[in-house]
């Protein structure tokens, strides 16, 4: 571990921004109106040796070994950068960080969350400094912030990673793990996981994570964001669960409040830029899922 990362152990959950959408078991599908499957505005291209590279200011990587080398243009206000690197195999993930820099003498810190379907808390780094970092589970988080609301002229950020695997703990093929963009909404979008007539999996491991709309200019001083997770459809004997976590405008990384939900609990979150939702199932009693409604206040 660099000596320069402050390590925290905290439990685990994602966020998601979208429209009105219900998953089925290939991702989510639009339940409000006729329309496409929301996209993550991912861009990857291929660099030397194959290196599969993202370009963009959040992306979902699923590759071995990769690159994310984003450039932002002029901003203003806060920007939100949040990367998902997954696997169904268990595996070492290692990162080198190349270059973080705010052009305006802005603080801004890397996190690094990664989350393990044997543990019920999950690793954090929360990095200030250039260098080489490890960590071992299924999904990692990379959330790229930069606070303040001044201007803010451009933002660099390189890095680069490799995952190996080092074990196989047979989850389920139909776990979901994705990032979407948030959505204004009003009336709220509504989630159901998963869809109404199919149950979930045993060995569920689903991480979603929900980001601001357009990933920037998220107003830290007129937050109207709204998340509620209803969980009346898991199996009666909370052995399976689902955790909620948010992450602030001034932390990059996934934070130690958590909420654990099992059958018939909700939790409501108001004024976060960033939400995060982890589902675990064992290897019992399946159920008919849960609920999320959100929206992110009415479009300026």
């Amino acid at each position: 571990m660099n000596s320069f990362g402050v390590f925290c152990i905290f439990a685990t959950v994602l966020f998601d921004t979208s429209e009105a959408y219900v998953s089925n078991r290939t991702g989510f599908a639009n339940i409000a109106e006729e329309g496409s499957k929301p996209q993550i505005p991912g861009k990857s291209v291929k660099g030397r040796d194959g290196l599969e590279i993202s370009t963009t200011c959040g992306d979902v990587l699923t590759t071995t070994q990769g690159r994310i080398e984003y450039t932002s243009g002029y901003t203003v206000g806060t920007e939100y950068c949040v990367f998902m690197i997954k696997s169904r195999l268990l595996n070492e993930f290692n990162f080198d960080i190349l270059q973080m820099d705010v052009y305006g003498n802005r603080e801004t810190f890397l996190g690094i969350s990664t989350f393990d379907y044997r543990n019920p808390n999950h690793q954090t780094y929360q990095v200030s400094q250039l260098g080489k970092y490890k960590s071992t589970g299924n999904l990692v988080i990379l959330g790229f912030t930069t606070s303040r609301t001044i201007p803010i002229y451009r933002r660099v950020f390189v890095l680069e990673y490799s995952m190996t695997p080092i074990g196989d703990l047979e989850l389920s093929a139909n776990s979901v793990q994705n990032i979407y963009p948030g959505v204004h909404g009003n009336p709220p979008a509504r989630f159901r996981y998963p869809q109404a007539d199919v149950n979930y999996d045993n060995r569920e491991f689903t991480a979603l994570v929900f980001a601001p709309p357009n990933w920037i200019n998220y107003d830290t001083s007129n937050r109207k964001s709204r998340f509620e997770v209803n969980t009346s459809g898991l199996e009666a004997s909370c052995t399976d669960k689902v955790s909620t976590y948010t992450m602030s405008s001034t932390v990059s990384a996934v934070g130690s409040s958590k909420r654990e939900l099992c059958n018939a609990t909700s939790a409501r979150y108001d004024a976060n830029p960033v939400y995060v939702v982890v589902f675990k199932s064992d290897n019992a009693t399946v159920g008919a899922g849960f609920n999320i409604e959100y929206d992110w206040g009415p479009e300026d």
